[in-house]
């Protein structure tokens, strides 16, 4: 079997889903075009919202997976017909990064709150994958203040999805990057591939985003696929660090999309923002090939003595 040809995007959404719908289908077109297997799209990837109302305005619903939409559904599932309709015309994988999906549970204050969802569709439109994101990010700092938790319940199961042209894909969004047991529970389930569709801060993606992309990476044994959100969304507001990153099951960055490279006021050149990466990897057999012949960590495993700590 030879290499799986994907495309990773990098984005700057904007408060607009007619332009964000315009903009997915472009490089759904070009992956296609390109003969891509798999297109992967950053988080809040269809609506990028510049406050917290806008936030629980454009929530939609959606159903669990697996879930193919009928004809007419459109009005009540506007923004998975759409990706749905896109993978099947364009016979395309599609990790649709994470959208805003409207939840009946209400916050400890009593306020409307949704959940911050990943979907996976397959070639034929199914929806394949649902993961709501189980970490929700805040950072309170003089450059920037944010508190995903306002807006936003967490879930409260993972999610692996087999058969992908990438084998066995793990599901993650941005935040959840920062523990480990959550990359090494989807490694135990199977899976040799994680995603971590993001929008990580400028601050923090300078100080952290590589390296840790590159340590779940090595302890896992696994791809990594990082689609990311770049540049500033609206004038004088939200930015996003970019650097959308595919990394190999041994921690080497095989491709790098660009982005901020330190902490500095302003926008990134026009250059970095609303492209794909084209990237042709190995698959499932680089992943055990890291596994069991190079590193040999399967063989060396020692689950038994994960909850046998002496304290002294």
């Amino acid at each position: 079997m030879g290499p799986t040809r994907i495309a990773v995007s990098q984005l700057c959404s904007l408060p607009s889903k007619a332009h964000n719908y315009a903009l997915i289908t472009r490089l759904a077109s070009e992956a296609s075009s390109k003969n891509a297997s798999m297109l992967f799209l950053p988080e809040v990837c269809s609506f990028m919202p510049s406050s917290s109302n806008e936030t629980l305005e454009n929530a939609e619903p959606y159903p669990d997976a697996p879930y193919l939409p009928g004809p007419g559904e459109e009005k009540a599932y506007p923004t998975l017909s759409f990706f749905s309709s896109l993978a099947a015309s364009k016979k395309l994988w599609i990790s649709a990064g994470s959208v805003h999906e409207s939840s009946k549970t209400q916050g400890p204050d009593g306020k409307a709150r949704v959940y911050n969802t990943g979907l996976l569709f397959d070639p034929t439109g199914t929806l394949r994958g649902k993961y709501r994101k189980v970490h929700l990010f805040s950072i309170d700092t003089p450059a920037v203040r944010l508190s995903e938790a306002k807006t936003t319940l967490p879930g409260d199961s993972l999610h692996v999805v087999g058969g992908t042209p990438m084998g066995s894909l793990g599901m993650a969004i941005c935040y959840d990057l920062r523990f480990p047991y959550l990359s090494s529970s989807l490694r135990s389930s199977g899976a040799t591939t994680l995603i971590y569709p993001s929008a990580f801060t400028v601050p923090t993606g300078v100080k952290a985003w590589e390296t840790l992309l590159r340590a779940r990476a090595i302890e896992t044994q696994c791809f990594i696929v990082a689609s990311a959100q770049v540049g500033e969304h609206w004038k004088g507001g939200r930015r996003s660090y970019g650097h959308s990153l595919v990394v190999g099951p041994d921690g080497s960055v095989l491709a790098d999309a660009g982005g901020y490279d330190s902490v500095v006021e302003g926008d990134v050149e026009d250059t970095k923002k609303d492209l794909n990466l084209y990237v042709d990897v190995g698959g499932e057999v680089s992943v055990h090939r890291e596994r069991n012949e190079i590193l040999q960590v399967e063989r060396h495993t020692r689950e038994d003595v994960a909850n046998n700590v002496v304290f002294s």
